[in-house]
């Protein structure tokens, strides 16, 4: 298993961040569907609007958007490394690099509000954190494809790792605005929308299949739910590219001369490096 892990590299990242979000997704569900806490197919959020699944749904993505970070920041690293064998566009790449890293940032931090403020608890907090989440994760999406395009031109990236890019680019943009139109009909025509409790004691379902727009509640969580893991296809991708990547953190003393450790040690710095290598 360990030399599996090894192989991986830092291909790991992706891969985790991968698996463990849709562990995540189907844990939730499954907790509470059995429960009746939702209807058959319902949002990603109303899957953790109680406990005990909203307290699964917060551990869990909470890490996940620790892991989203860390596979955004190895990723800058990376292209602000690769951006020197292309010659031509290295001072574009080099922009768009870091603005692909503030989306990513923008739609981890997104995560981590959506994993801790459920939406019948603070539902203007959530909604704020889904939308950085789905909005930045695009525009991430779209900045790393046109930057897949640029490399591809000098052998780094394959015609068909960017034709994949590009699919799930315009995949993931359209369940975004099929899930904001569906969504939005059935919320100004629907008045129910934002119903949860009958009383304190039973909880209803979301949605009831009597519903005048029912169906649009459908499209719109089967488009939210594509969206979600089309995101997290594209993050996948980096599998293969993360795999031959290599880090190495630097250690260095801030003085040549430091003062000793403890009491009783010599002056000399002769025993001690000035950097560490880990």
């Amino acid at each position: 298993m360990c030399g599996r892990c090894c192989r991986c590299g830092l291909g790991i990242l992706p891969l985790v961040l991968a698996v463990l979000s849709v562990a995540t997704f189907v844990i939730t569900y499954v907790i509470s569907f059995l429960r009746n806490d939702t209807s058959w197919f319902p949002t990603i959020s109303d899957t953790a609007d109680h406990r005990p699944e909203s307290n699964v749904f917060g551990l869990l993505f909470n890490f996940c958007s620790v892991v989203g970070l860390l596979t955004t920041f190895v990723r800058y690293l990376q292209l602000r490394h690769d951006a020197d064998w292309n010659e031509r566009d290295r001072v574009l790449l080099i922009r768009l690099n870091k603005v692909a890293l503030v989306f990513g940032i923008a739609s981890s931090l997104g995560a981590s509000i959506v994993a801790s403020f459920q939406e019948d608890a603070v539902a203007l907090v959530h909604i704020i954190g889904a939308f950085l989440v789905f909005v930045g994760g695009i525009f991430y999406c779209w900045v790393q494809t046109f930057i897949s395009y640029k490399m591809k031109t000098c052998g780094l990236i394959t015609n068909t790792l960017f034709g994949l890019r590009l699919l799930m680019a315009i995949a993931v943009s359209i369940f975004f605005i099929s899930c904001v139109i569906a969504t939005s009909y059935a919320s100004n025509i629907s008045k129910d929308w934002i119903r949860y409790h009958v009383n304190s004691t039973t909880i209803a379902p979301r949605w009831d299949p009597k519903d005048k727009t029912y169906i649009h509640h459908v499209v719109g969580d089967v488009s939210e739910w594509l969206m979600a893991l089309t995101l997290l296809g594209f993050m996948f991708t980096f599998f293969g590219e993360f795999r031959f990547v290599k880090m190495k953190i630097v250690v260095s003393r801030r003085s040549q001369h430091p003062v000793p450790l403890a009491t009783g040690m010599g002056s000399s710095d002769d025993g001690l490096y000035n950097s560490l290598y880990v």
